[in-house]
């Protein structure tokens, strides 16, 4: 199937032969590297850490930690919808930025894995 995208920055994209997701590869990524902060996170608060992200703090704080995981996905689907939006209308922009951050979305996972190996 050809995918074509408009990439015209005045005028609306075409929807016509358009795939549902255009970087869903990326997506996948973004998602596998929060899941593992999720993961790393909890595995630190377990040994006497604490949350350094301060919104998903207050948020662990008033809502425990079922919240904050809730936080952090409902999180990851606006940051996936705004990809999402930005490939729409601009493929190489999309890319560009799908790649930025997965790279955002891994550093706290190396992170807290290096803080995890240092206390082993």
């Amino acid at each position: 199937m050809t995918t074509t995208v408009n990439n015209n920055p005045g005028s609306a994209p075409s929807q016509l032969g358009t795939p549902f997701v255009l970087t869903g590869t990326a997506y996948i990524w973004i998602i596998v590297a929060a899941s593992l902060d999720i993961l790393l996170t909890g595995i630190i608060l377990a040994n006497g850490g604490q949350e350094i992200n301060p919104i998903a703090n207050l948020v662990l704080i008033s809502q425990g930690f079922t919240g904050m995981v809730m936080f952090k996905y409902i999180a990851v689907f606006f940051i996936i919808l705004g990809c999402e939006f930005v490939t729409r209308y601009n493929m190489r922009k999309g890319q560009r930025l799908a790649i930025a951050l997965i790279a955002i979305h891994f550093t706290p996972v190396f992170w807290s894995t290096s803080l995890i190996l240092s206390h082993i």
